[in-house]
């Protein structure tokens, strides 16, 4: 994941969980345009086959994990920040997924 950071960052960490449905297609693109900045680090769980979930960036603070659709949002969020104490990274959470619509302030706010 984000392996060059060291524990403890002060940088928060956006965790966006996502499974494919026909009505979760809008607020995943919103937040693509409107919410992705480089104060934070971005990850983005893709539960399922993902086929239309067309995400990839080459920013480094923008990383996808792919993995079955099961858990639910917080099993998926817990078991990501668990791959070798990933967790410990970061002091600060953002947890969301489709069902919210934003980032609808500056991130600066």
């Amino acid at each position: 994941l984000f392996d060059s950071l060291p524990e403890g960052s002060q940088r928060p960490l956006i965790l966006y969980d996502f499974f494919e449905t026909p009505s979760a297609a809008n607020n995943p693109k919103f937040f693509l345009e409107h919410g992705l900045h480089g104060a934070a680090d971005f990850l983005f769980i893709i539960k399922g086959d993902g086929k239309e979930a067309k995400l990839t960036s080459k920013a480094s603070n923008i990383r996808i994990h792919k993995r079955e659709n099961r858990c639910y949002n917080l099993g998926a969020f817990a078991e990501v920040l668990q791959i070798n104490d990933f967790y410990k990274r970061y002091q600060r959470y953002i947890l969301t997924n489709p069902s919210i619509r934003g980032s609808l302030l500056p991130h600066w706010s």
